[in-house]
């Protein structure tokens, strides 16, 4: 296992003084400058996560009261419908959102403000045609759709009317990739709970007026145009109005060329990993019944608890390591490494507490009208155990070295395991043929990934630190699951028993086996001092296990 030495750093803590600590390739201490972007990007995630924690509350309330009015067999027609709303939206980004979200971080750096204004018109311009010729495909080709493809001709009219989120979804992530790559996170957190907000309000409400899944269509599609015109107007208020309007070194041409050129591969990419989902998507639809839809979609609806820590970590990652030259491999490493553990920390346990917890969970939520959502949500959440092996990290680290043709061929692995294997599964087992083949297929993508950053840059994961981490969730999931299971508890009494022993578990494993070492307690505090108020909570956590070290 690789470790990385540090500058020397200033501490009054003889025990955190990196002499004790960094040696040749001893202790992970993070390089001071690379705190100041560390600590922003703490910033970012904490907003980020408050937005997104915010978002998926209200979102969840909503969604479990639509699930509740609809049924199964309506919230699947819900989820038919949005199939090929799906499959539409990976034609309108050509690539151009990661890319804007790394030149606009780099140009940054580089004093570029002319240039980046450039960019961002260029970069909406090209997204917004591309989501409106979409939304003119969809709306023409419907009828056909929801006849000859779904042999639903029911859902023709809900087709037509979702086509509507393709100009105002491609709009609302366009914006939303500006505001990361300005690393102003606080308008992409507005931008989501706005969003939430207004589906809430109106999905559920538009169903309980008896308007079924018309209704929830409806205040869907109503909150996304909403949205995108809310980021569109942040844009073009904050940052294009006061942008400076010096003559840009690049022309409107150039910008395109350099914004699709770095995306086209991210394009290939996507086109590839969404081919194969819509693939997916399709034989579902042809091979199982809508009742068994409506389960697994209410199941993937219980994955926002994980993106909790996920989305917040992976999206501020992207610009930090855009800011690092290729050559600065050392710190490359140090903060890929860190990255990794840290995100695993948090959502390997939270994870492992879902699977745990699965079936109090759904009762408390949707009663006895989901009998296999439980099951569905364990096998789903298999998927996010990998973060621990850098599948969170790793996108983000080679999309900000620019490094998008790996990530396409890492696609392509996917495709061609993927294909064969959905082909057959989900003609055979259903729902769990597909969840099958989602956990199988992708980890192609992932060891692809793990062995051309460790052949090319020099480095990888720190597989000591995973491997302990999910020793430490494994062993605390195996004693809550046989408490839980010999007390024979009501759902509540179930849930915060579980929860609670197995979190007190998962901590005491963490610190016996030594996952986390004083440099890491160092790197956190360092990171979250930027956190306001929540600094001392975290620091009493810090402080407890500083003394245990």
């Amino acid at each position: 296992m690789s470790k990385y030495f540090s500058t020397q750093l200033e501490t009054n803590d003889n025990n955190l003084h990196p002499n004790r600590l960094a040696g040749n390739f001893g202790g992970r201490l993070l390089a001071y400058d690379l705190t100041d972007h560390l600590q922003q990007s703490a910033r970012g995630s904490l907003i980020l996560m408050i937005g997104q924690v915010t978002s998926t509350i209200i979102t969840a309330i909503a969604t479990i009261l639509v699930a509740r009015f609809l049924g199964s067999t309506s919230y699947g027609q819900v989820a038919l419908a949005m199939i090929p709303i799906t499959l539409a939206n990976l034609f309108t980004n050509p690539g151009i959102r990661s890319s804007l979200i790394k030149f606009i971080a780099q140009y940054r750096t580089e004093n570029r403000a002319s240039d980046i204004r450039t960019l961002i018109i260029t970069g909406l311009l090209i997204n917004s045609t591309a989501g409106l010729a979409m939304l003119v495909i969809i709306f023409i080709s419907s009828g056909f759709i929801a006849r000859e493809i779904f042999n639903q001709s029911t859902i023709q009219l809900l087709i037509q009317i979702a086509s509507a989120n393709l100009i105002a979804h491609s709009l609302m992530t366009t914006t939303r990739s500006i505001f990361v790559g300005y690393e102003r996170m606080e308008f992409y957190s507005l931008t989501i709970i706005v969003q939430s907000l207004l589906k809430s309000f109106l999905a559920p409400l538009l169903v309980y007026l008896g308007m079924g899944p018309l209704g929830a269509i409806l205040g869907t599609t109503a909150s996304t145009l909403v949205t995108g015109g809310l980021g569109l107007a942040l844009v073009l208020l904050v940052f294009l109005r006061k942008a400076e309007t010096n003559e840009s070194t690049l022309s409107y041409r150039e910008a395109s060329r350099i914004l699709l050129s770095h995306g086209f591969p991210l394009f290939l990419s996507i086109l590839l990993s969404g081919a194969i989902s819509q693939i997916y998507n399709f034989l579902m639809a042809i091979y199982v019944n809508v009742s068994s839809i409506g389960n697994y979609q209410a199941a993937t609806n219980f994955t926002a608890l994980i993106t909790f820590f996920t989305m917040p970590i992976s999206t501020v990652l992207f610009p930090l390591f855009s800011k690092l030259e290729p050559t600065e491999n050392h710190m490359l490493g140090i903060v890929y490494q860190n990255s990794v553990k840290y995100a695993a920390l948090m959502t390997v346990p939270v994870t492992m507490a879902i699977i745990l917890l699965a079936d109090p969970i759904v009762q408390i939520i949707y009663g006895n009208s989901y009998p296999q959502t439980a099951f569905y949500l364990q096998l789903i959440s298999i998927n996010f155990l990998f973060i621990g092996l850098g599948s969170n990290s790793n996108g983000s680290l080679l999309n900000g070295q620019g490094k998008t043709r790996v990530i396409f061929i890492s696609n392509l692995f996917n495709l061609l395991a993927g294909l064969p294997l959905g082909l057959y599964l989900i003609p055979k087992f259903g729902i769990i043929g597909l969840i099958a083949t989602l956990i199988i297929a992708p980890k192609t993508m992932l060891f692809n990934s793990l062995w051309w950053i460790r052949k090319n840059l020099g480095f990888s994961i720190d597989w000591s630190s995973s491997a302990k981490i999910f020793l430490s969730s494994g062993i605390s999931f195996i004693i809550a699951y046989y408490l839980l299971k010999t007390a024979h508890l009501g759902e509540w009494t179930s849930l915060i028993l579980g929860f609670g022993a197995y979190t007190l578990l998962y901590i005491f494993m963490l610190l016996k086996l030594g996952t986390l070492e004083i440099s890491d307690v160092y790197n956190l505090r360092r990171i979250l001092s930027s956190l306001g108020p929540l600094t001392p909570i975290f620091n009493i956590f810090l402080k407890i296990i500083e003394k245990y070290l």
